[in-house]
């Protein structure tokens, strides 16, 4: 059994924070993939300090969609995508963080800070040519002040 402890005060930011730990069978074993041990968290804001009332006025965001299908692969040609992000809260949308799980997709948002009733544009840009390096799948992670919806995951889906 071994124990691992995260002290999420020395966490640099929101969002998904990932790391590799090794370990050694006896001492001066070499790294390699066989003794990889992968660790990923995410860490979100803390909500517990907001009253009930606050809550109700707290922003609420919307995505036009959440997986995102990009047709028509062609390896020379970047394919594009737009997601709205709708605040139909009482309170100001702020968009923490915003982090890509593979290097083929770039993002680009107009604001990160939405007002009641607002909306703004993410764009989304993928680059088919480099899918291949990675068994990763294409998603971008918003992390938001969002209560019930902290963290989001938009999929993108290659076709």
């Amino acid at each position: 059994i071994i124990r691992l402890t995260l002290d999420s005060e020395l966490l640099p930011d929101y969002g998904l924070n990932q790391t590799s730990i090794y370990l050694s069978r006896y001492p001066g074993e070499r790294v390699s993939d066989d003794n990889e041990l992968p660790v990923s968290a995410v860490m979100l804001p803390s909500f517990s300090h907001l009253s009930g009332s606050q809550l109700s006025r707290a922003p609420r965001m919307q995505l036009s969609e959440e997986n995102v299908v990009m047709e028509g692969i062609d390896l020379k040609k970047k394919l594009k995508a737009v997601v709205v992000i709708s605040n139909v809260g009482e309170s100001p949308l702020s968009i923490k963080q915003l982090q890509v799980s593979h290097r083929s997709v770039g993002v680009a948002l107009a604001n990160r800070t939405i007002a009641p009733g607002s909306s703004t544009k993410l764009k989304i840009t993928l680059t088919p040519s480099m899918l291949k390096t990675s068994k990763v799948r294409p998603r971008i992670l918003l992390i938001s002040d969002d209560p019930a919806h902290a963290a989001q995951i938009i999929n993108i889906i290659p076709k």
